[in-house]
């Protein structure tokens, strides 16, 4: 019986582990510290793993759903300097737990952002403006909120890019989210 009690709460933890979460990462060169603030349901910490790879920054995660929800929070830079913002699922410990999100319609006010609806592609099918790496699985689908695209990504198949930010200025970053239905 402790046997099956037991097998029966390893598995549930592990249903707990697989994780319908957006994620977004925020990077800079060591040296570049944030404020930030999470906003309506979305949390935003440390990333201690950056120090190790000579980077400062961030992450902010909020619960996807079936439904497109609203993920938000600001981030004032301490310096000038370049800021690279990374769309992502989240973390979880095994890699078939690390369910894919949607995001549309990426807004950072203050900073004119190209194709932050992911309706352009470039020749092979990439959204533009949006690096991801060599063999990532992220990819524009029609699932959008507005528009004719969204990006698929999670934790292992990201899109990101750099932006210019003024050291003392408040950014507020808003996207839409929402669960991508599994194929």
């Amino acid at each position: 019986m402790k046997k099956c009690l037991i097998a029966a709460l390893i598995l549930s933890a592990g249903a707990l582990l697989a994780v319908d979460a957006a994620r977004v990462d925020i990077s800079a060169n060591e040296g570049m510290t944030f404020e930030k603030s999470g906003k309506n349901g979305t949390s935003a910490t440390g990333a201690g793993w950056l120090k190790a790879q000579g980077k400062a920054g961030f992450t902010t995660n909020k619960n996807a759903t079936d439904e497109w929800s609203v993920m938000e929070f600001s981030f004032t830079p301490d310096k000038d300097g370049a800021v690279v913002i990374e769309l992502r699922g989240q973390w979880a410990k095994n890699t078939e737990d690390r369910n894919f999100v949607l995001f549309d319609n990426i807004v950072i006010e203050g900073i004119d952002l190209s194709n932050a609806g992911f309706e352009e592609k470039d020749v092979e099918g990439k959204p533009a403006g949006w690096s991801r790496g060599k063999n990532s699985k992220a990819e524009v689908v029609g699932d959008a909120k507005t528009g004719e695209g969204a990006i698929k990504v999670n934790h292992d198949n990201a899109v990101g890019r750099s932006i210019n930010v003024e050291g003392g200025k408040t950014y507020l970053f808003r996207a839409d989210i929402k669960k991508a239905q599994a194929k």
